[in-house]
């Protein structure tokens, strides 16, 4: 543990030398070949390594940690997040073309072209503006899959295509535990065709907006492509895929995969559908006759439902003591996780007006005729604008109502919603 804790100690204050040579601290006459001898030498005591950054209870590492926090703040900062990258991989970047790019691109074929949309001001939501660049699929090869996450690896490099979401690919990789997988390689398995992993399959939002899209992009144009999935499908999205002829093979945890051709897209941005993706799913929704997005005439009374959330932790207060005064009133009260996802998109198709609480059930908004309206309520707790924004990519009129939240009532009491919508 002693001879770790030396080690490790020598390389951080070996980089930190490099990178903050003005801080007089640590001007040290440390040569870059000095460096760079430490750094090659490093690389070979692994066990030693991680037994110092994943036993933090040991002594030694307790010590170093009181050793760091004694030092001023920028320099104790720089130490403990390099401490914190130990392990984690370097970035190969795809665009643009880098060096290694003949290495593992088999073909990369365009799927949406750069677009920016601007949201106008709706009541308390500020106007904003958004450009999403050119999106592509890759086909790979010379590569290495990592199940679990979905993160593809070219020799030691995490390829930034895999990037999730919010995070860069380099901190995810480290972070999900895949770079270590890939390096130990203790579970693996070779496919002699082209794979793919089907993505995010647990929460309703990003399966519809982020993983749907994904997937049938991809079977466009790879048809052979069998998906893998390390965890159990949930049953919505399960019955999503059924309904449009994907199939996909559970494999165990932690497996890694090599295979002719690994598919794969550049990631939606988090919380910002995708113009191209929606239109595109919903031109196959319609294509299947599973919706209808021409708007119904104006002379038939106005159909509107109201998207119950009084089994959910993000429910108002008394949620379900409001439904029958609602029907009373002209909307439809529904739970929608009671119906089969064919059923969910007639539910929402044939209505002119959902209303519901912010929440996934406000995502089947995809599924409307274009002029239909969006009617979303929200206390302003765990809120996001996604539905403002999917609801303008779907060609659909959007308002917000806002109720009133206290410490008891975080999500708003049900009666604050039936004087808006009364």
């Amino acid at each position: 543990m002693t001879l770790a804790l030396a080690l490790a100690y020598a390389k951080l204050w070996a980089k930190l030398y490099v990178r903050h040579c003005t801080d007089s601290l640590f001007r040290l006459p440390v040569s870059g070949l000095a460096v760079t001898a430490i750094e090659s030498f490093m690389r070979y005591p692994k066990a030693l390594i991680n037994l110092l950054m994943y036993r933090a209870n040991s002594l030694g590492a307790h010590f170093l940690l009181w050793l760091v926090q004694s030092l001023r703040p920028n320099v104790s900062d720089s130490i403990l997040h390099s401490l914190e990258r130990v392990g984690a991989p370097p970035v190969l970047r795809m665009v643009p073309v880098g060096w290694r790019y003949s290495e593992v691109v088999k073909r990369r074929i365009l799927l949406d072209q750069s677009i920016s949309i601007r949201l106008p001001e709706i009541g308390p939501l500020a106007a904003e503006e958004y450009s999403w660049p050119n999106r592509y699929l890759w086909e790979l090869h010379n590569v290495t899959l990592d199940v679990t996450s979905g993160y593809i690896f070219a020799r030691n490099h995490v390829l930034d295509t895999a990037a999730n979401r919010y995070r860069s690919a380099r901190d995810a990789a480290f972070i999900s535990g895949s770079a270590r997988r890939i390096q130990s390689a203790t579970k693996s398995k070779q496919y002699a065709g082209e794979v793919a992993t089907l993505g995010d399959t647990h929460h309703h939002y990003h399966f519809l907006v982020e993983t749907l899209p994904r997937i049938l992009y991809i079977v466009k144009h790879v048809p052979d492509v069998k998906f893998l999935k390390t965890q159990p499908v949930l049953r919505f999205a399960k019955e999503t895929m059924c309904a449009l002829g994907v199939s996909f093979e559970v494999v165990p945890e932690g497996i890694t995969v090599t295979a002719r051709s690994i598919i794969t897209t550049d990631q939606s941005p988090y919380f910002w559908p995708s113009p191209g993706e929606i239109k595109m799913l919903q031109e196959e929704l319609k294509i299947r006759g599973l919706i209808n997005l021409e708007k119904k005439s104006d002379t038939h009374d106005l159909a509107r439902i109201y998207i119950s959330r009084s089994r959910s932790r993000r429910s108002a207060t008394n949620e379900s003591d409001i439904e029958s005064v609602l029907k009373d009133h002209g909307v439809d009260p529904i739970s929608l996780q009671d119906f089969s996802f064919v059923d969910q998109l007639q539910i929402v198709n044939n209505n002119d007006e959902i209303i519901g609480l912010h929440g996934a059930g406000m995502t089947n908004l995809i599924f409307m005729a274009r002029g239909s309206r969006v009617t979303e309520i929200t206390s302003g707790e765990e809120f996001e604008e996604c539905y403002r924004r999917l609801a303008l990519v779907c060609g659909l009129e959007y308002r917000l109502l806002v109720i009133p939240s206290s410490v008891e009532n975080q999500f708003g009491e049900a009666n604050e919603i039936l004087n808006l919508l009364t």
